[in-house]
């Protein structure tokens, strides 16, 4: 990073450019199980346009216009082994690697990592068995790559065309996935219900117990105030932690702490860590371990890490609190 430091700034700007966005979340997207079969299907007709697209700029001497049928079936084929590598890799990704590859968790990077696997294991589906597909719906070619085998395709020049095939068709749908994610979200702020007017005349109602909406896996849920004991940091996305008559339990919302924070009560939140914030209701008190200052939350059964710089306020806040008690 130092020497980062030293270049231009027009050349730190290109390189945090891919790391932006690498680290763009799609856990939003991604955790409803419709938006991943959508995806799915992109990604076939992408990576299928893809191939025609690569063949027709690539054809000799007018060989595709002559033989447009076989080519699109071929590209057919290509795409659905494909596509079964990605689903083999999103399996075993799930299997070997649950946490890293959650759903919810998902950014830019880890679904180019998946894909990538499924992309590997697609061309040795490829190249090992539906390849021998061709001698049943065009045997004339075998026939014709036997007279001529000079104009077969070497496994580097496969390789070369489907993955760069694969990647325009990735960086498609993945730029889809960000814009309806995108999309989304309006749609969702949009449709929030406003509080209707009341008569002046009518008696007025109890006022509900102030609540957190949180926007996750395609619905959206209001967890009270006074129940939430801490909100954890992940993946640029938020972990509210609650307490209900079954217990502890959590949900995954699709905001920023920093969102988050602002519309919870500061009497009663403080954040203690950039990727903690804590109610302080239910914190008994300070613990430390190995050096490291714990916020400690019995109820829930966390002990939070507090920052160096954030402590002296934490301390200070929660030592009021115990005095108006």
């Amino acid at each position: 990073m130092a020497v980062l430091a030293s270049f231009p700034a027009p050349l730190r700007g290109l390189w945090h450019l891919p790391q932006a966005y690498l680290r763009r979340p799609l856990g939003c997207f991604c955790a409803h199980p419709t938006h991943r079969r959508l995806l799915y299907y992109q990604l076939g007709l992408f990576f299928l346009m893809a191939v025609l697209a690569g063949k027709a700029l690539l054809r000799q001497h007018g060989f595709m216009i002559d033989h447009l049928t076989f080519y699109f079936t071929y590209a057919l084929h290509l795409s659905l082994t494909y596509l079964v590598g990605v689903i083999l890799a999103e399996v075993a990704v799930r299997l070997f690697l649950p946490r890293w590859s959650a759903y919810e968790k998902r950014t830019v990077a880890r679904q180019w990592a998946v894909w990538g696997l499924g992309f590997l294991l697609g061309f040795a589906l490829h190249r090992f068995v539906m390849v021998h597909l061709v001698g049943y719906y065009a045997p004339w070619l075998v026939a014709y790559l036997s007279r001529s085998p000079h104009l077969r395709p070497s496994l580097l020049n496969m390789l070369l065309f489907s993955g760069a095939a694969w990647t325009v068709a990735t960086f498609a749908v993945i730029r889809s996935a960000l814009a309806w994610q995108k999309v989304l979200r309006q749609r969702a702020a949009a449709a929030r219900p406003a509080a209707p007017a009341q008569p002046a005349e009518a008696p007025a109602a109890p006022a509900p117990a102030p609540a957190l909406g949180i926007s996750h896996d395609g619905r959206r849920s209001r967890i009270p105030l006074a129940r939430i004991t801490h909100v954890t940091v992940e993946d640029h996305y938020c972990r509210v932690h609650y307490l209900d008559s079954q217990g502890p339990g959590n949900l995954f919302a699709c905001m920023t702490l920093k969102s988050l924070a602002e519309q919870l009560p500061e009497k009663d939140f403080i954040q203690i860590h950039r990727s903690h914030l804590v109610n302080l209701r239910y914190v008994s008190g300070l613990k430390r371990s190995e050096g490291q200052y714990l916020a400690v939350l019995p109820a829930s059964g966390a002990e939070l890490p507090i920052s160096r710089r954030r402590r002296a306020e934490f301390q200070k806040r929660l030592s009021g609190r115990e005095t108006n008690k």
